[in-house]
């Protein structure tokens, strides 16, 4: 499943009653300080329920995709949710790289762009998810901005091509990857 806010529940952590395989929102690391750990989760969290709250059809949408459909007034409503997590997010211990600024804001605004075009906007909308492209880039800028961690149990890793990788307590650092 491609879903980057989810992960699998390793094994040992099953309840009686779960199955292998069984999915959860993915855990927020507990080394991150409590600002970025809020932080994440709340842009994780807001992320997620603008651009795949729902399942029709097959097609993944959220509440922002819903909103777009509105003549006029949805999109600006979307991009100034999508502006407020930018700015959510540069809160980050240490803030965000200028960089990754400007790389959350061309999705924001490629993302309003497409809505303005009339209805075919809103479906172009909807498949491309700028707020959980923003989520990624902060997600990533954070594991960035904790590279020394030492690991004292295992991790899981996404990269932003969406491979997973398995850290172990013998890993050293994140560097070591």
């Amino acid at each position: 499943d491609g879903d980057i806010y989810l992960e699998t529940v390793p094994e040992n952590e099953l309840k009686f009653y779960q199955k292998r395989g069984t999915k959860r929102k993915k855990l927020i690391p507990q080394y991150y300080s409590l600002n970025d750990r809020r932080i994440l989760k709340s842009v994780r969290d807001w992320s997620y329920w603008l651009d795949l709250s729902f399942s029709l059809c097959g097609v993944r949408l959220g509440w922002g995709g819903i909103i777009g459909l509105i003549p006029g007034i949805g999109d600006v409503i979307c991009l100034a949710l999508s502006l407020w997590l930018i700015r959510k997010a540069t809160g980050i211990d240490g803030g965000l790289h200028n960089s990754i600024k400007v790389e959350m804001t061309t999705n924001t605004l490629i993302d309003f762009g497409i809505g303005l075009i009339p209805f075919v906007g809103d479906f172009i909308n909807i498949a491309y998810k700028a707020n959980t492209r923003n989520y990624q880039l902060l997600e990533n800028a954070l594991l960035n901005h904790y590279p020394n961690h030492v690991f004292s149990e295992t991790q899981v890793l996404v990269d932003s091509n969406h491979n997973t990788k398995m850290i172990n307590k013998d890993s050293i650092t994140l560097d070591s990857i």
